[in-house]
Parts: structure tokens; sequence; C-alpha cells
């Protein structure tokens, strides 16, 4: 095993080289990569290829080589395998540690707040003033209960009070209504004894009116008669008058 291992160790070593003008050439071309021309950079990089290509065909011949690469492929999975096993491991402590963060965050938070409560507390009176505070606010309770009572017995009575009255207002506007239809029965009963009675008036008027008409009728003809001839000699006489002025002012228009 020891002979295999230096074997290998030899052998890389002898390759070493290749690797070196593979490397070398690689960093030239990358470093000539802006300056070059599509034509030669397509050359340089088939030459590349071709280098690599036997490099790994030179690789592959050896056995040893192949067995070392298996094994450190091996190792490496072995080492992924820890690395994942141990990030596992390591994702649970976190998990735990967080809880136990948040639970020792509470209980520093329970404490803080029982500070501030106890701080409040200590600032409050003491048990006795409480009591006595309590004992005025039963008494006031009380008086305002009393207070309550004496209330409601007065709006109780204030509605009795408001209910009587407003009976009492019922049965006066009851009887108001009741004398007002008397009122207006006593009046329509005097109305149609009025009516009556005046037309029994006007029918002895009437009846009266027509006689005194005829016993008056001769008298009115010969008053007539006298009004005419009275009428009559006031007319002669204006006439006499107008004849006489007339020849007055024929006298006086002569002299």
């Amino acid at each position: 095993m020891d002979d295999d291992t230096s074997f290998m160790k030899q052998r890389l070593a002898l390759d070493d080289r290749p690797t070196r003008i593979l490397s070398k050439k690689v960093n030239n071309w990358l470093t000539n990569l802006p300056n070059e021309s599509n034509e030669s950079l397509q050359n340089s990089l088939e030459s590349l290829l071709v280098l690599a290509s036997s490099y790994e065909v030179s690789v592959n011949r050896h056995p040893l080589i192949q067995r070392a690469n298996l094994a450190d492929i091996d190792s490496y999975e072995d080492v992924n395998e820890k690395t994942a096993h141990i990030v596992a491991n390591s994702a649970g402590q976190i998990a735990n540690l967080k809880e136990e963060l948040k639970e020792a965050q509470r209980i520093r938070d329970h404490k803080l707040q029982y500070d501030v409560v106890a701080r409040e507390i200590m600032t409050l009176d003491t048990r006795d003033g409480y009591e006595q505070s309590i004992g005025d606010l039963e008494r006031d309770i009380e008086l305002l209960k009393n207070e309550k009572l004496k209330k409601e017995q007065a709006y109780i009575s204030r509605q009795e009070k408001y209910s009587a009255l407003l009976d009492t207002l019922k049965n006066l506007q009851k009887d108001i209504e009741q004398e007002r239809e008397e009122n207006a029965e006593m009046d329509k009963r005097l109305m149609d004894a009025d009516r009556d009675y005046e037309s029994s008036d006007e029918e002895a008027m009437s009846e009266t009116g027509e006689e005194e008409n005829k016993e008056e009728e001769p008298t009115v003809n010969g008053t007539s008669h006298r009004f005419k001839e009275r009428n009559d000699d006031d007319e002669e006489g204006l006439d006499d008058e107008e004849g006489m002025v007339i020849d007055d002012e024929v006298a006086a228009g002569r002299s």
C-alpha cells in the first residue's frame, strides 16, 4: 500500500508539468481575449481543447490515479454526509436555542411587567384607605338609592295627579259639550218660537193693514183732488206774476 502511494505521488509529480503548461496557456488565452481576433481565438481555443483531451487521456491511463480519484470522491462524499449531519444537528440545536431564547425573553418580559405592577402597587393607598373609600362609596350608593326611591314616589304621585287632572278635564269638557248641546237645542227652540211669533204677527199686521187701506182710500182720493186744485191755483198765480213782470219790463223799455 505504501508502494502504491509513493508511486501515485511520483506519477502525479511527473504529470504536474502538463498541468502547469495547460494552466499557463489558458491564462494567456484569457489575457489576450480582448485583443485577438475571432479566428485566432478560435484556433487557440481548439489547441487548448486538444491539449486538455490529451492530458485527460494520459491521466485515465493510470489505474492508480483513477483509484485515487475514486478514493477522493468517496472521501468527499463522506465529508459531505458528515457536513449534512452536522448541519441537521446544528439546525435542531438552533431551533432548541431559539425556543430557549423565547422562553428566556418571556420570563424577562414577565419580570419587567411584575416590576412595573409592583411599582404601581407601591404608589397606591393602603388597605385601610381603600376600605374607607369603599365605605364612602357604599354610603353614597345608599343615599342615591334613597333619592331614587323618593323621586320614583314623587313621579308616581305626580303621574296619579296628572291622570286625575286629565280625568277632571275630560269630564269638564264633556259637561261643557253637553251644556253647549243643551244651549244649542234651547236656542233652536227659541228661534223656532220667534219664527212662529213673527209669522203670527206678520199675518195679524197684514190683515190690519188691509182693513186700514180700505178705510183710507176715499180720504186719499179727496186729498189728492184738493192737492191738485191747489196746485192749479198756484200755477195760475205764477202765470199772473210772470205776466206782470213782462209788462213792467215792456213799460220800462218804452220810457
